[in-house]
């Protein structure tokens, strides 16, 4: 038998959470976001039965009562919190406090099962006693009815909820890629913006560098057109001419490499403006798809698109010098046999 202590502990829980104000413990002013829908029609059950419990608790022992008065407890410290909680810090923390009360609920309609099975006992006892067969009879349909109309009911709720749940699953799942997307967008746009100014840079800088080299090139040439080597010395005249070959070849080089710079920078950069193109327009080729396997073969492939490098149009080091010039260089030694062999 429990106590008239933990009895009257149990109604003073019973007591406290029916006095709560539901519209501001559950946040009923924040629209979506708000947990009233969820929980009210289920924490009102539980105080429509509070009566009922209360009436059977003494009969039960103090362990099946304190059982009990746990998850009330709990479920009103947990709704107190939430009436003191400002509103964007709810926002926040929200699916903490819908499991915290699903659990709590949870708890609370479990330990309600003794309860539930002595009131039946009592009044099968109450009622079988000195009635004929009929009676009975009558008494366990309507028994059965009740019991079935509980299953219905449960059922019902229990179906609700996972209504609500899938749902809201489905929103904020909904929400999260959204969110995903945009900050993904946002972020490669940035990444972009600065893959673009450094290629706009480098375009800049090599072409700038081979306008300057090519100029030194046709000045060089207009410079040997007025000075001709002396032809009478024939040593001489081999080395001058090797020299300012040398000296055209390399320029040249210079002069050609500086171009595949100035091509791979102008190559990168319209490709990187492309990709960048491509970028923005992903949220609208993944939304026009209907479903979510459809949605994510369209965003690898844009993704596969987007992360393909492709050629850049740089050189490989073996074409950085003329052949004539590296034929030359290689045969500068030969022309002094004299020198070398000293």
């Amino acid at each position: 038998m429990a106590t008239d202590v933990v009895t009257a502990g149990l109604k003073a829980q019973f007591d406290r959470l029916s006095k709560t104000n539901f519209d501001t413990a559950l946040k009923k002013n924040l629209g979506e976001m708000s947990i009233y829908e969820r929980f009210k029609s289920r924490i009102d059950d539980l105080i429509n039965r509070s009566s009922s419990i209360l009436t059977i608790a003494p009969t039960l022992s103090d362990a099946l009562v304190s059982e009990l008065s746990n998850p009330i407890v709990g479920l009103n410290n947990i709704l107190t919190t939430i009436t003191g909680t400002q509103s964007e810090v709810f926002v926040q923390q929200r699916q903490t406090f819908i499991n915290q009360i699903e659990a709590l609920l949870d708890q609370a309609f479990r330990f309600m099962i003794p309860f539930v099975v002595y009131a039946q006992e009592n009044f099968l006892s109450a009622n079988v006693k000195g009635k004929a067969a009929s009676d009975i009879n009558q008494l366990r349909e309507v028994m059965q009815k009740q019991a079935n109309e509980a299953i219905a009911h449960l059922k019902l709720q229990t179906e609700v909820i996972l209504e609500q749940a899938k749902e809201r699953a489905k929103n904020i799942q909904a929400t999260a890629r959204d969110t995903a997307a945009g900050v993904s967008v946002i972020g490669a746009n940035a990444k972009f913006d600065s893959l673009i100014r450094q290629f706009k840079t480098g375009m800049v800088a090599s072409g700038a560098a081979s306008v300057v080299i090519f100029i030194v090139f046709f000045s060089y040439i207009y410079h040997l057109l007025d000075n001709v080597p002396d032809v009478s010395n024939t040593a001489h005249a081999i080395f001058s001419t090797s020299i300012r070959v040398i000296m055209l070849g390399s320029l040249a080089a210079i002069g050609a490499f500086l171009l595949k710079i100035f091509r791979a920078n102008l190559h990168m950069y319209y490709h990187t403006l492309h990709r960048q193109q491509l970028t923005n327009t992903i949220e609208v080729f993944v939304e026009s798809a209907r479903t979510d396997a459809q949605r994510d073969v369209i965003l690898s492939k844009l993704i596969e698109t987007v992360s393909e490098f492709g050629s850049s149009g740089l050189i490989g080091g073996s074409d950085d010098i003329p052949s004539v010039a590296k034929i030359i260089i290689e045969n500068i030694p030969k022309l002094f046999p004299g020198k070398g062999s000293g």
